[in-house]
């Protein structure tokens, strides 16, 4: 188990595991490690959003707002 996306591609590149990546990663992936979707299907996974309360900042309330227009599309 590790933290950070380079590190996961090392290790795979080193034939030391596999990993599971969102799609969005495909450009990102170096030459030799093999990129494919699985052959069952994966449930969502559950995702949090977090920030501290009272923070202002209009960056952070236009993507809590966003979150919660995607949330009422799922």
């Amino acid at each position: 188990m590790v933290d950070h996306f380079q590190t996961a591609v090392s290790l795979i590149k080193a034939h030391m595991g596999i990993a599971f990546f969102p799609s969005s990663v495909k450009d990102f992936v170096p030459e030799g490690v093999v990129l494919r979707p699985p052959s069952f299907s994966i449930v969502p996974m559950e995702t949090f959003a977090l920030w501290s309360t009272g923070n202002l900042d209009p960056l952070v309330l236009r993507v809590v707002n966003l979150l919660k227009e995607i949330r009422k599309d799922l």
